[in-house]
């Protein structure tokens, strides 16, 4: 690397910009089949957990009506999200592309292939209130609630 006319090493904390990699199209395809049913079946997880947690909340709020007691009414529970059209998008249009190989940048490989999209950090976040795969998930990547 030059730096003002002078030669200087790359250290190793220093990324070096990958390029663009050739891909074949079929292994693609199944590799973001695959995350996206991980990604699916979290979101279920989710959903579950969700629909019990509603159907709790609202019984505990029937019987304190049935008191005779004045309620919060307001549900402060956020839905999970859901991003499974992202995967569809990314599926169909492989699926239509006459190519036999696909052209990856480094974030269509982080996406695709490892699975590391920018809204996977919100997403695991928002469901792990209902999703112990989420839970577990953010352990396993060292994050908290905090960061």
């Amino acid at each position: 690397m030059e730096l003002c006319g002078k030669e200087r090493k790359r250290t190793t904390q220093e990324r070096i910009p990958m390029k663009a990699i050739k891909v074949d199209k079929v292994t693609l395809i199944k590799t973001l089949e695959q995350n996206r049913q991980k990604h699916r079946a979290i979101f279920e997880e989710a959903l579950e957990g969700y629909k019990t947690a509603i159907i709790a909340w609202l019984e505990k709020r029937l019987e304190l009506v049935k008191q005779g007691k004045i309620i919060n009414h307001y549900i402060q529970m956020e839905q999970p999200k859901d991003q499974t059209k992202d995967y569809d998008r990314a599926i169909g249009m492989l699926k239509l592309s006459l190519d036999k190989q696909i052209e990856l940048t480094e974030q269509d490989y982080s996406q695709y292939v490892l699975d590391d999209w920018s809204w996977k950090k919100q997403f695991l976040h928002s469901n792990s209130a209902y999703s112990k795969t989420a839970t577990d998930m953010i352990a396993a990547s060292g994050e908290s609630d905090s960061e």
